[in-house]
């Protein structure tokens, strides 16, 4: 199992599901996992579906988005270094990591 992990500051659900009126955000160890393969299986948790069997497409833009029926989900990953963030919300959201250089 890959290493996917809720941010500590937010609680993980027995089964992810997202709300209208929520983001819910994970943090994923890049030098663990690929984060292709990080989002499949994120997205795979709240659709209930295995990561092998999504399908992305693009909007006019070429943002990837998830491909019907599943497309309803709407996601956002953002990595810098070796860590990424991944953002699940029903609407759109945009996130950003950054990795921040200490002295």
């Amino acid at each position: 199992m890959p290493k996917i992990s809720r941010l500590e500051f937010l609680p993980a659900p027995h089964r992810p599901e997202a709300r209208e009126d929520e983001v819910h955000i994970w943090r994923v160890d890049l030098d663990i996992v690929g984060s292709e393969r990080a989002l499949r299986e994120i997205l795979g948790r709240y659709l209930d579906l295995p990561a092998a069997e999504l399908r992305f497409a693009t909007n006019r833009h070429g943002k990837p988005r998830l491909a019907s029926p599943a497309g309803e989900l709407a996601f956002h990953l953002s990595h810098s270094g070796s860590l990424a963030l991944g953002g699940v919300p029903r609407r759109e959201v945009g996130i950003d990591a950054e990795r921040i250089p200490t002295k």
